[in-house]
């Protein structure tokens, strides 16, 4: 019954809008603006595109690729950069022998499958007796995650015990599409008795002794696990570097079971491994194997820059080595997963995969806030004021309300996206159905930067991808409002109440940003140096006790306005790419990611006015990635070809080699 009220009332507004004076007098302006946005070049998305850097032609050393119409001279540059160390590399000894045992790969015994049968019993083992200690100890996540793993080494066995049978499920068929598995069956065990007999023998022998061994040394089994699956997974990239894309997308849960198994030692260095390895893997399939190409992107030069002019402040204002060291690391190094998904290939496949992942691991960040809210977990006093009726707020494994609703902010932008597209009505009820779970979760970090970044994401949403929905949307968020429980208008309303803002004044928020602007003041070009002022640098270091909770003031004051300035250039060209990406696409589901993406960009943007919203590294990896993999979807004016398997790569004979020397030769 309200669902049909609402439905009625938003097409009553649509119609009302679509005839009114008001929405003609927008249109015109807009119309008239669109020459003005098109020619200047601050706005215009013209030359925005991250562009695909082909490596067709089969070029040589020597050789020189043709200049694409309308490529910018940047753009030229690198493209012959690539070619040039393509050819270099790609055509020598080096690239055709690990063709070849890419090639090789599909007959050997490894793709066979026989591995399966120890790798699964001993993770059975492992998994097992980790479980059982956390079950002693109360570590409810723990025990999921081992029972996660429980089920992968389960699913490894029955792999390896029925071939024939798993070779035709979804898993095995998902395992020989990307290469994991040799498309024979020869190799493995049959399904007779004996064969049966000796994969069970194999996987319970495997599973009582990494089980014997976990329960004497449960670090050590982990590590030697983290060292096997390192090894595997390394070699595997390499020749697949487009499954890193969900790897990327489920860094949070990923980042928080690696830090609890590594501890605070090696746990702290992990993911600065796991994005270098990321770019050598994407860098070895582009130039070495050939498998795919790298793309231009404009945001490297402001990010260069601003490299530069962050270390110059540190310098002038002789910061310690070690605390310059972590304020570089925690401003610059989360952009590099932007050019991780940015440069990863990508078929439309390991997108679907990317997407699903990231928001199932918002939906289980989601519901573990929930869980905290309703049982009310404990919490520091000073996330709430006494004078506010909140008993706890939601932190989940990003440990911080603010954070929390931050990264829910790009899973909510996305999944609205995707509910709002043309896709599959049972997509589109699915995604609707996790923006109500990630909305729930979002309200309860009574964050105020989240809430207004939502309506500033939801607005930039909204006005670049679904005007039509513009009525409706409007209707439901007026009736959301008039459900909407008390307290959370109350948390709103009271950061503008005249206690609040005496208090934040005299030392809180207010007060820091005064400080703040004071410093500004007095050092404007190098500030007083990067992460020795309000942030997570500057509380770890000692060098204060409070936080400014906004990154555009917190950068200005510690690095200076020139470091800013460029701050926002690079923004500015990684949303021109966002757009100019969505302008370029036909598929529906790729234009929903793109407009989800810019809405979760602009949200985050302005909740970081509010927050320091990318130095929590969950925040600012899913920022990030989100970032790069909408800017730099396949569209439709660039050949669409599917990715060859390790298998299926070719070794490039000498004589090839010499006719494309000739024809490179030729054309010159």
């Amino acid at each position: 019954m309200a669902g049909r009220a609402a439905e009625t009332a938003g097409r009553v507004f649509s119609r009302s809008w679509s005839v009114s004076g008001s929405r003609r007098l927008a249109c015109g302006l807009l119309r008239g603006m669109g020459p003005w946005f098109g020619g200047s070049r601050l706005l215009s998305t013209d030359r925005s595109r991250l562009t695909l850097l082909s490596t067709q032609g089969g070029l040589v050393p020597g050789g020189s690729p043709p200049a694409a119409a309308g490529e910018t001279r940047a753009v030229s540059v690198l493209t012959r950069l690539f070619h040039f160390l393509h050819a270099l590399l790609g055509h020598s000894w080096l690239g055709r022998g690990l063709r070849v045992l890419g090639a090789s790969w599909d007959g050997s015994r490894l793709a066979g499958g026989r591995w399966l049968v120890p790798a699964g019993g001993g993770l059975i083992g492992t998994t097992g007796a980790w479980a059982v200690g956390a079950l002693r100890g109360g570590e409810w996540l723990t025990v999921l995650a081992a029972g996660l793993l429980l089920l992968a080494g389960l699913g490894l066995a029955g792999l390896a015990a029925f071939p024939s049978a798993a070779r035709a499920s979804l898993c095995g068929r998902l395992a020989q599409k990307v290469g994991f598995l040799g498309t024979s069956s020869g190799v493995m065990s049959g399904e007779s008795a004996r064969g049966l007999g000796v994969s069970a023998a194999a996987a319970l022998g495997a599973a009582a002794l990494m089980a014997y061994v976990t329960s004497r040394n449960g670090a050590g089994a982990l590590l030697m696990w983290a060292l096997v699956a390192l090894a595997v997974g390394g070699v595997f990239l390499l020749y697949r570097p487009e499954a890193l894309l969900p790897l990327l997308a489920a860094f949070p849960w990923v980042d928080w079971a690696v830090r609890r198994v590594l501890g605070p030692g090696l746990g702290g260095y992990w993911d600065e491994a796991l994005l270098l390895g990321a770019l050598l893997a994407v860098l070895f399939s582009a130039v070495v194997l050939g498998r795919s190409s790298l793309r231009s992107v404009p945001a490297l030069l402001p990010l260069v820059v601003g490299v530069v002019l962050a270390a110059a402040s540190l310098v002038v204002n002789q910061v310690p080595d070690n605390v310059a060291q972590f304020a570089l690391r925690i401003t610059f190094q989360p952009f590099l997963f932007y050019l991780a998904a940015a440069w990863c290939p990508k078929e439309r496949r390991w997108v679907k995969a990317a997407v699903t992942v990231f928001l199932a691991g918002c939906v289980l960040m989601a519901l573990h806030g929930l869980y905290q809210y309703v049982s009310g977990a404990p919490m520091p006093a000073g996330w709430v004021d006494t004078h506010e009726d909140i008993g706890t707020r939601a932190y989940s494994i990003v440990e911080n309300p603010n954070g929390l609703g931050n990264y829910l902010l790009l899973g909510t932008l996305l999944s609205a996206a995707l509910a709002l597209s043309h896709i599959r009505r049972r997509w589109r009820v699915t995604a609707a159905g996790v923006t109500v779970v990630l909305l729930a979760a979002l309200a309860v970090t009574f964050s105020r930067g989240s809430y207004f970044g939502l309506a500033a994401g939801v607005a930039a949403m909204v006005l670049l991808a679904f005007r039509h929905w513009i009525g409706r949307l409007a209707v439901l968020t007026v009736a959301g409002l008039i459900v909407m429980p008390q307290k959370f208008i109350d948390r709103v309303l009271f950061g503008f109440s005249s206690y609040y803002l005496t208090l934040s004044q005299a030392n809180g928020r207010l007060y820091v940003w005064k400080i703040a602007l004071h410093r500004l003041a007095d050092h404007p070009w190098w500030g007083v140096g990067l992460g020795t002022l309000g942030g997570t640098s500057a509380v770890t270091a000692g060098y204060s006790r409070l936080w400014i909770d906004n990154f555009y003031l917190q950068l200005l004051a510690e690095g200076g306005l020139p470091l800013l300035l460029v701050f926002l250039w690079m923004l500015t060209r990684v949303a021109k790419g966002i757009v100019a990406a969505w302008r370029a696409q036909k598929d529906p589901f790729f234009r929903s990611v793109g407009a989800g993406a810019f809405g979760a960009f602009v949200a985050v943007t302005v909740a970081a006015v509010f927050t320091s919203s990318w130095e929590t590294l969950a925040v600012g990896a899913g920022f990030w990635f989100l970032a790069g993999l909408a800017s730099s979807l396949p569209c439709a004016d660039e050949p669409a070809a599917e990715l060859p398997l390790a298998r299926d790569l070719r070794p490039v004979s000498a004589v090839s080699l010499r006719l494309r020397a000739d024809t490179a030769g030729g054309s010159m």
